[in-house]
């Protein structure tokens, strides 16, 4: 199954961790086959899971390895979403320079492009996640909201691509 029908963009996830319409259940999200194999094949589930608004089942998976850059990463990506930036600055900083970055930094280019956020987030057009972490602490609420989570949803998208590649 491609990313592109796992995904759905036109409703992607909040900055936060409450639900919204249209996600999948739990059960179905698990019934996805996943390309991956082992660890990736987790972590990928757990991408799954944190796109369809599943945050303790999604944080369970991400739990399953601690210090694995994976887990880590995707540890990230679930307390940034429940809106414990601290823990998910700690976790960023455990996933290091993820090789999933040279794609993630692919798919946003061209969002960012012409954008202020540019600069901040793509520095030398590389992505940094704890940047990403304060503008959405800082502005999920505001004016940037609706960019904010369609640069969440890139790089969701294009982390789940890579594990699965």
């Amino acid at each position: 199954m491609k990313a592109s029908e796992i995904f759905d963009r036109s409703n992607p996830p909040r900055l936060d961790d409450a639900p919204r319409s249209g996600t999948l259940s739990q059960k179905e999200v698990l019934a996805i086959p996943v390309t991956a194999s082992g660890a990736r094949a987790e972590v990928a589930r757990g991408l799954l899971l944190l796109w369809h608004d599943h945050w303790d089942a999604a944080h369970k998976m991400a739990q399953r390895d601690e210090g694995e850059p994976d887990h880590d990463h995707l540890h990230a990506m679930a307390h940034r979403r429940e809106g414990d930036f601290g823990n998910a600055g700690y976790w960023v900083r455990g996933a290091g320079e993820h090789p999933s970055f040279v794609l993630i930094s692919s798919r946003l280019e061209p969002l960012l492009a012409k954008h202020p956020l540019r600069e901040k987030l793509l520095p030398g057009g590389e992505w940094e996640p704890l940047a990403f972490l304060k503008v959405v602490d800082k502005g999920r609420k505001g004016p940037d909201e609706t960019l904010l989570r369609a640069i969440q949803a890139e790089e969701i998208v294009a982390y789940y691509e890579w594990l699965t590649q």
